[in-house]
C-alpha cells in the first residue's frame, strides 16, 4: 500500500535545560539536584501531512517553527514522542549550517550536495545546474565567510532544490533574499510541488504563505493552535496579532517592516449587476468587488479571494488572479477588481469571504478584507455544495 502520509507527528515535545552558569552542570552532577530550567519549545503538537502538500508554518518568534523543522529534517531528537518522514529530505534551516567559512561556494556545493546523498555521478550532472541557479559567478571561487547572508541563502536553496528530495523544508531563509532571487525560489518551489513534492514552507511573509500553501499550522508558545485552510488560519493567525502586542524574543528573524503602498479601500459582495448584497439564492450568481488605490508606478498587485463555511470554518474555494494566469496590476491608480461566480453551487447557509492584496509574488500583503454572506433557504447543513441530479427507477 502506498504511503499517504509522507510526514506524521505524533505528541512531539520538545524540551531544553537551561544552565544560569556553565558550572551548574557539575554542581548538578555533583550533588545530583536539578540546577536547569526546563523550556519547553514543542508541546504535544500532532500532525499529518500528505504526499504533494505544501504545507505553511505560521507563528510569532519563539512559538517554536524552527524547533519543528529541526526534528522533521533529523537535526534533533524530540523528547517525547515521534515525527516520521518517508523519503529523501532537503532543507535550509539556518544561514550557512553546513557550510565551511574557509572553503569557496564552490567547494560548499559540491559538500553540501555529497552530504545529501548524491554520488559522484549526479554531482558531476547536477553541480553545474546548481552553480548556475545562484547566479554568484565569480563570487563562487571566493571564500563563503566573504559572503553576504543573501548570497549564503542562494546557494543553500539551490543546493535544496536541486538533489532531488522528496520533501523540502524551508525556513525564513528567503526573508534575506533580493526580491528577484525570492521571486525566483518560489516558481521553483510551484514547480517542485507541481511534480508531486512535498514542501512545509515556514514565512513570516503571510501573504505568501496563504496564496502558494494548501494548509497552513500556527503554532503558539510550542503548541498547536491551528491548521486548516491557509486562508482561514492566517486571518484567525493576524487577529492574534493585531490584537495583542509582539513578544519580543531573540529569534526566528522576520521580514523586514514596510509601508504598503497598495490599500484596499471597500470590499464588498454583489450580484450579477454589481449591485451590493449580502444574500443570494442557491445556484445563483455572486461577485466579490474590491476596491483598491495604489501609491507606487511600480508596484506589482495580485489578488486572492477565499471562501469559508462558517459552520465549522471548511474552505469551500481559493481564487488567485497569479494561479489564473492574469498578469499582475501595476501603476499608481485606483482600482475596482471584481471575481464573478456564474452559478454558486453552495448550500444554504451563513459564508465567509477573505480577500487578500499582495505584491507580485505575494511576499508582502498589502492589505486585507473579511466579509460575510448568506445563501438563503434550507438544506442537509453537512452537505457542501448542491450537486444537479435526478432519479431513475428502471423496473425489471
Amino acid at each position: 500500500m502506498p504511503i499517504v502520509d509522507v510526514i506524521r507527528a505524533e505528541g512531539l515535545t520538545k524540551e531544553y535545560r537551561v544552565y544560569r552558569r556553565p558550572a551548574d552542570r557539575f554542581v548538578e552532577a555533583l550533588l545530583r539536584r536539578p540546577m536547569a530550567e526546563v523550556v519547553t519549545a514543542l508541546d504535544d503538537v500532532s500532525f499529518a501531512i500528505e504526499r504533494g502538500e505544501m504545507i505553511g508554518l505560521v507563528g510569532r518568534n519563539g512559538a517554536g517553527k524552527s524547533t519543528l523543522l529541526k526534528i522533521l529534517g533529523g537535526v534533533v531528537s524530540p523528547t517525547r514522542g515521534s515525527a516520521a518522514v518517508y523519503g529523501r529530505i532537503s532543507s535550509i534551516l539556518e544561514l550557512g549550517v553546513g557550510f565551511h567559512p574557509e572553503f569557496s561556494g564552490r567547494a560548499n556545493a559540491e559538500l553540501a550536495a555529497s552530504i545529501q546523498g548524491l554520488g559522484a555521478t549526479e554531482l558531476r550532472e547536477t553541480l553545474p545546474r546548481i552553480l548556475d541557479f545562484t547566479e554568484l559567478g565569480a563570487f563562487l571561487d571566493q571564500p563563503v565567510r566573504t559572503w553576504s547572508s543573501g548570497m549564503i541563502m542562494r546557494l543553500g536553496f539551490s543546493v535544496a532544490i536541486h538533489v532531488d528530495p522528496d520533501v523540502l523544508l524551508v525556513d525564513e531563509a528567503l526573508a534575506v533574499g533580493d526580491q528577484h532571487f525570492q521571486r525566483k525560489c518560489l516558481e521553483r518551489m510551484r514547480e517542485f510541488e507541481a511534480k508531486g513534492r512535498t514542501i512545509v514552507f515556514c514565512s513570516h511573509a503571510l501573504g505568501a504563505v496563504a496564496s502558494m500553501c494548501s494548509r497552513t499550522l500556527w503554532l503558539d508558545r510550542g503548541q498547536l493552535q491551528m491548521i486548516g485552510p491557509s486562508a482561514e488560519v492566517v486571518s484567525a493567525y493576524e487577529a492574534e496579532l493585531l490584537a495583542s502586542p509582539a513578544e519580543p524574543v531573540a529569534s526566528d528573524a522576520a521580514l523586514p517592516e514596510r509601508a504598503s503602498t497598495v490599500r484596499l479601500r471597500a470590499a464588498y459582495t454583489v450580484d450579477a449587476a454589481g449591485n451590493r448584497r449580502d444574500e443570494f439564492d442557491p445556484g445563483g450568481p455572486l461577485g466579490v468587488s474590491m476596491q483598491l488605490r495604489a501609491e507606487s508606478e511600480s508596484e506589482q498587485i495580485h489578488l486572492v479571494v477565499g471562501i469559508d463555511r462558517v459552520l465549522d470554518g471548511v474552505c469551500c474555494a481559493t481564487f488567485g488572479t497569479n494561479w489564473d494566469g492574469m498578469k499582475p496590476l501595476s501603476g499608481k491608480r485606483d482600482y475596482t477588481v471584481s471575481l464573478i461566480i456564474p452559478d454558486v453551487p453552495l448550500t444554504p447557509g451563513e459564508y465567509r469571504v477573505y480577500a487578500f492584496v499582495g505584491d507580485g509574488e505575494a511576499l508582502h500583503l498589502h492589505d486585507r478584507a473579511e466579509l460575510n454572506f448568506t445563501i438563503r433557504g434550507e438544506g442537509d447543513p453537512g452537505a457542501l455544495c448542491e450537486v444537479g441530479h435526478e432519479w431513475r427507477v428502471q423496473r425489471v
